[in-house]
């Protein structure tokens, strides 16, 4: 799953749409793409990136 989220934001021109600090060891990070339809959510925990989820057709 990794994997396929880099290639697809390698393939698309993604930008950070926000940053939310939920505790001291937890942020999450949300980036879309430059048409503004598709948005990756990651979280970084415990000094590690996790992709929560990849979302097509943003609202």
């Amino acid at each position: 799953m990794n994997e396929s989220a880099n290639d697809q934001i390698e393939d698309e021109a993604y930008y950070v749409d926000s940053i939310t600090q939920q505790s001291d060891s937890e942020v999450w990070f949300s980036l879309k793409n430059k048409d503004l339809n598709k948005q990756c959510v990651f979280k970084y925990k415990s000094n590690e990136l996790v992709l929560d989820r990849l979302v097509d057709h943003v609202d």
